[in-house]
């Protein structure tokens, strides 16, 4: 390859490119062998991005969560504020938990370090990871501001030149209740991120590369000219659209005017509801990634993520709406409206592209916490759940897949190991998935059962309870979901449950949205619903 970044012709720079995306990949793999918790072992629940002098993305790890790649670089931004290029040096690790700097809650642990060759700085290696725990009430929706939530870490050096900030690790330490594997989990960062840092260094060595934010730069342009074409094939104009979700204790209202011109996108969130009193309030820079991420999948899906993907797009949200919460609003359960997003999108764009638009799944995320002892150690697991995935035009949703996060399922048998819970059921429900010429995917059907004399403390995020996955195009609604304890629906499922010896907790997650008129389902498809009782015949 060439030396002078300048003159890479079209065949250099994409081995260039991909070779970036595989030392992401790597560093991918060795955060998920190394951390000590399910939640990245197991649920993917993280982040590897390399980044370009000035903190803008270049390329992420094939494992990466979604919304997790386009904060990033906000955040990384937000770090070279306070500490501006000459203030970093190698063995820097810098981090923090800012909801408004960085992931939108406390849990997600953003790190950073600087990549150097002798002393240029050349870019930046970070990860982003969802610690078991941060302190506080352990993740809640009931909380009622940020100060419950957590641990708030401002920006702040992990490590100086390579020597370790002891008093970091301890303030962690005696805050949290499974010290054990968040100080793991931290130092699988560290050792993730340097691999990150080592490899960008070794690459630009091997091929004498003067200027990596040059080449960076150039990546980042190809990514933004094409999806300025695929912003281009949209005809100009105003899409708007609302749905509501089931809030805490109201209904939350997302609503959206979408504006397509000049190959460009803006959104304005105005109209929304204002912010709630409870943990389900999102940052400014959470609504802005799962905005951008949607038009990403509906417009350009196949070009790997990085920078310019997302420079054509604008975000506009009232400050004190619940999609642009301002501090100390909580906001632990942002992912509960934050996932609506990409559904009033949908919604505000089912009759222009028709072709490209999926049904709503069955959203948000479910995700509950499990705390309690077991063998007298504490145990802290956070496992998510799926819905079923919304139809399209291209078939049916898949069951049990949930969309907008990519975060994985913690096995069964991990659950058992590591609690004190039996899972007595866990299949899917026939019948759940909306009807359409493509049926909506499968929810699921969850039963666990506390085995032990000491009791569970269980918090809980779910949706789609009150308000069922909308079909498009015709097709009809998922079912809804539900919560139920000894057989009863909780009273608030997004509250906290405690299960004594005995008990059992029930999730009915909801079925995914149909696609198009039932009358025209295929004859293959039919045959399918009867062989697998998926639906009905309509």
């Amino acid at each position: 390859m060439s030396p002078d970044s300048s003159s890479l012709n079209a065949l250099e720079l994409d081995i260039f490119w991909k070779r970036l995306i595989a030392i992401a990949d790597e560093m991918a793999i060795t955060l998920t062998r190394t951390s000590h918790s399910t939640l990245v072992r197991e649920g993917n629940d993280f982040s590897c991005v390399l980044l370009d002098a000035r903190g803008r993305a270049v390329v992420q790890s094939t494992l990466s969560v979604t919304s997790f790649t386009i904060l990033l670089p906000r955040t990384v931004q937000a770090m070279l504020d306070v500490y501006p290029p000459e203030e970093w040096h190698p063995g820097d690790v810098v981090v923090t938990n800012d909801p408004w700097l960085a992931n939108g809650h406390l849990p997600d642990l953003t790190m950073v370090v600087p990549i150097f060759d002798e002393d240029r700085l050349l870019g930046f290696s970070g990860t982003i990871a969802h610690l078991p725990d941060i302190g506080g009430r352990q993740l809640s929706s009931a909380a009622s501001e940020l100060y419950e939530e957590g641990l708030r870490l401002p920006i702040t050096r992990l490590y100086r030149a390579g020597e370790l900030n002891q008093d970091l690790l301890r303030l962690l330490e005696v805050n949290v209740r499974v010290p054990d594997q968040v100080l793991g989990d931290i130092r699988a960062q560290v050792t993730t991120n340097r691999l990150g840092a080592k490899g960008v260094g070794e690459l630009v060595r091997q091929v004498k590369l003067e200027d990596f934010t040059k080449v960076a730069g150039k990546i980042q342009k190809l990514a933004e000219e094409s999806f300025r074409q695929a912003i281009g094939t949209v005809p100009a104009g105003e899409y708007s659209a609302v749905v509501v979700g089931d809030g805490f204790d109201e209904p939350v209202r997302v609503e959206a005017r979408i504006r397509f011109g000049n190959r460009n996108i803006h959104v304005d969130f105005t109209g929304s509801s204002g912010e709630s009193g409870h943990g389900n309030n999102v940052p400014f820079n959470y609504t802005y990634a799962y905005t951008a991420y949607t038009f990403k999948c509906i417009l350009d899906p196949e070009m790997p993520n990085n920078e310019g993907c997302f420079r054509p797009i604008t975000v506009e949200a009232p400050g004190g709406s619940i999609v642009n919460a301002r501090p100390p609003a909580a906001v632990s359960a942002r992912h509960t409206v934050g996932h609506l997003i990409p559904s009033v999108i949908f919604r505000a764009l089912a009759a222009v592209l028709p072709d490209r638009v999926p049904a709503e799944s069955g959203t948000p995320l479910w995700s509950f916490c499990f705390n309690g002892t077991k063998d007298a150690r504490p145990f802290s697991v956070f496992p998510s759940f799926n819905g079923g995935q919304g139809a399209s035009c291209h078939g049916d949703g898949i069951s049990c897949l949930s969309f907008p996060t990519n975060a994985s399922n913690i096995p069964v048998e991990v659950m058992e190991v590591l609690t004190t819970l039996r899972i007595v059921e866990k299949r899917l429900i026939s019948d759940s998935g909306g009807i359409g010429a493509h049926r909506g995917g499968l929810g699921q059907r969850i039963t666990f059962q506390a085995t032990a004399a000491e009791a569970v403390k269980v918090t809980m995020f779910s949706d789609k309870i009150k308000f069922s996955a909308f079909g498009i195009s015709g097709g009809g609604s998922g079912a809804p979901g539900a919560v139920l304890l000894n057989g009863e629906p909780v009273a608030q499922p997004k509250d906290e449950v405690v299960l004594k010896k005995g008990d059992e907790l029930t999730l009915i997650l909801p079925g995914g949205g149909g696609w198009g008129d039932p009358s025209e389902r295929s004859k293959e498809g039919l045959e399918r619903d009867l062989k697998k009782e998926y639906v009905k015949n309509p």
